[in-house]
């Protein structure tokens, strides 16, 4: 068991209007699911979030919100999980033209609780979905597929 302090921090991934979404947000989302599995984090994925009203302007189209939470298994601490989100997404990446990555303020995570369906990642390749009060454990197909290259997923 890790003594880390509990937390929760919610990513906010904002892709501008004049981009193509397809060549971010697989990149992206996969970096923040593979931070979960690496630091124990239970984690929500919102795409195309509408959590924070209609977002699309001139500038930003939309809009992908990651909720995250610590457990008990956590390695990590909320002050170095927060710097490792700004020294992986910082602003002056240049890979990210066009998407900013970066995490809402604490005192804001009243007004975005953690949602009940959600998902904690095992050891690999399992993760636990929790919905309604179930889990269930299961295997992305993606990685089942690596596993077992002569498998055929539908």
């Amino acid at each position: 068991m890790v003594n880390t302090k509990k937390f929760r921090l919610n990513v906010i991934v904002s892709y501008d209007a004049d981009i193509n979404i397809n060549n971010y947000r697989n990149p992206i989302l996969s970096i923040i699911k593979n931070f979960a599995w690496l630091y124990r984090l239970d984690y929500k994925i919102d795409e195309n979030s509408q959590v924070f009203g209609d977002t699309e302007s001139e500038f930003h189209s939309t809009v992908d919100l990651v909720y995250l939470r610590s457990t008990e298994l956590t390695s990590m601490d909320l002050k170095k999980f927060q710097k490792l989100i700004l020294d992986v997404f910082g602003h002056l990446n240049p890979l990210l033209g066009g998407v900013e990555v970066f995490y809402q303020l604490q005192k804001a995570l009243r007004e975005y609780p953690f949602p009940s369906e959600y998902i904690r990642p095992l050891n690999y390749p399992y993760l636990e979905f929790y919905k309604d009060g179930q889990s269930e454990i299961k295997i992305p197909s993606d990685d089942l597929q690596r596993l077992f290259p002569d498998l055929h997923i539908e």
